[in-house]
């Protein structure tokens, strides 16, 4: 199937994973990056602006084959709510600007494909992300919850599932 590039959208730590699979069904973890604009002093747009650049110099250089993004999960906050749904905007239009239409899955979907428990625990997910991808070390926990949307995605296209179900 190729490649897929997994996102992990975050204002201050957005995780992106490229992971590839061969002939034989086995995957490989191609790239890894955390767009970490935590201890910036920048402000919002300047974020979304890094955000949207680098989404769009990773599918240019890699040229994956599809893009898949983790949903929202249930925001309170509203201005954490906000926020989300505008790097997920600027993420979104990156995409499309290449060409591409992203596949979404719930957080739910992404843990029950990885660890087959919807409500694993991050540190549980790493470790099966460490474990599909045969990595000597968890990524960090940004990029593999990227990793873990990537897997996602192509365990959801092998069993004929819906794509946001």
């Amino acid at each position: 199937m190729g490649s897929v590039l997994g996102i992990d959208p975050s204002l201050r730590g957005t995780g992106l994973a490229l992971v590839e699979r061969d002939a034989a069904g086995d995957f490989s973890l191609k790239s890894f990056e955390v767009i970490d604009l935590r201890s910036s002093e920048r402000v919002v747009a300047d974020c979304l602006c890094a955000i949207f650049q680098r989404m769009g110099a990773v599918i240019e250089q890699h040229k994956p084959a599809a893009v898949a993004l983790e949903q929202p999960i249930h925001v309170q906050n509203v201005k954490t709510a906000q926020s989300l749904g505008a790097v997920r905007g600027v993420i979104l239009v990156a995409a499309r600007l290449k060409n591409f239409t992203i596949d979404e899955y719930p957080p739910l979907r992404v843990k029950q494909s990885i660890s087959g428990y919807g409500r694993a625990s991050k540190e549980q997910v790493a470790r099966m992300v460490k474990a599909l991808l045969h990595l000597p070390e968890n990524l960090p926990h940004d990029a593999a919850d990227a990793a873990a949307v990537a897997l996602c995605h192509f365990f959801t296209r092998a069993r004929g599932l819906p794509l946001t179900a």
